[in-house]
């Protein structure tokens, strides 16, 4: 019997220290949604006195965080913050693109204090900057509005093609923040110049490069052209191939070199550079046949430029004219008479520069 009622005694003393352990942790819980340690859920308690808790020295309890405390640290953070915006900031902070960027500010406060993110932020920008704060929350909240537009649209962007595409991200980039939007996307538009200068400066030095080979004018064009635009939309949007060979063959060191070849010659030597670019055999073929159509039409353009000057030689007034006209007959068929009003207004197609590979 004594051993039972010491056994219940035992039991008893476990459940109540037990229940005290729990309601020790129950009224010291604080939650720390805010990495300031900022209170946000519930009062913090304390245990009555008169409770005595034998051996738990070993247990390491949570210790409740005094408001007044947090508040003071809270106060403190504020203060720093806004030292940090002063000294990072003040000297660029008139510029828009500088106040939209403020917005990622907003986001990393707002992540690491949920409850009170936002008011931290505003309180950090009208103290640091009073005269304008009205303009940087303006800004700020437009930004978020781009944001949230394009969010909205991914998908329906992500399925234009990439010209289009760009077209509607500064159309809505016009629409809410006006001529603001070519500063705030300077960069974008910055570095479009930039790779077109670099571009334009290899360019300039191929145009000159007389004592270069053909195989390395092309290499070295792209491997320019693969530099500045190989991640771009420009790159995509436009048909790399095309345009490298629309630019390598208006080099006048290639046409010269092109110039002193046989007609069978220079096609072989197109044929091969089209194909260096990386156009497929399809594709040269039919280039190469449009070459020879384009070869032709240029021969036939010479001798009638050659047979023109002999009738201004030799002959004048109406019959003059009677003859040019049956020799632009004779020569352009059904194009006559838009050659003859090309003349009319003192235009000569076959007076322009012959580009070999283009025209």
């Amino acid at each position: 019997m004594a051993q039972s009622i010491k056994s219940n005694l035992v039991l008893a003393g476990s459940g109540i220290l037990l229940g005290v352990v729990v309601l020790f942790y129950f009224n010291s819980y604080v939650s720390h949604s805010d990495k300031a340690g900022a209170t946000t859920s519930m009062i913090p308690g304390k245990i009555s006195e008169a409770v005595v808790v034998p051996d738990l020295s070993h247990i390491a309890l949570p210790k409740a965080e005094p408001i007044a405390q947090v508040a003071t640290e809270f106060e403190a953070l504020k203060l720093d913050l806004i030292d940090k915006i002063r000294q990072q900031y003040s000297s660029t902070i008139e510029n828009i693109a500088v106040q939209v960027s403020l917005k990622a500010f907003l986001v990393d406060l707002i992540k690491q204090y949920p409850e009170r993110g936002r008011a931290l932020f505003e309180a950090v920008i009208l103290a640091a900057f009073p005269d304008i704060a009205d303009d940087i929350f303006q800004a700020v909240n437009t930004m978020a509005i781009y944001d949230e537009w394009l969010l909205d649209n991914v998908l329906a962007l992500n399925d234009m093609p990439p010209l289009e595409y760009n077209g509607e991200l500064w159309k809505k980039r016009r629409e809410l923040f006006g001529d603001d939007a070519n500063r705030i996307w300077s960069s974008e538009i910055t570095a479009q110049e930039e790779r077109r200068k670099a571009l334009h400066k290899t360019v300039a030095m191929l145009d000159q490069a007389y004592d270069t080979t053909m195989n390395e004018r092309v290499y070295i064009l792209q491997s320019a052209y693969e530099e500045q635009y190989s991640e771009t939309v420009e790159n995509v949007v436009f048909d790399s191939n095309g345009v490298l060979a629309q630019v390598l063959f208006g080099f006048d060191s290639v046409q010269k070199e092109l110039a002193a070849m046989s007609n069978e010659e220079r096609q072989t030597q197109i044929d091969t550079v089209r194909r260096t670019i990386g156009f497929d055999e399809q594709q040269i073929e039919y280039y190469a046949e449009q070459d020879q159509i384009k070869d032709k039409r240029w021969l036939n353009g010479y001798s009638y430029m050659e047979a023109r000057q002999s009738l201004f030689d030799s002959l004048s007034g109406e019959e003059l004219e009677l003859e040019l006209n049956a020799l632009r007959e004779e020569h352009f068929k059904h194009e006559a008479p838009t050659i003859s009003r090309e003349e009319r207004d003192d235009y000569f197609r076959f007076k322009r520069p012959r580009v070999y590979g283009r025209n």
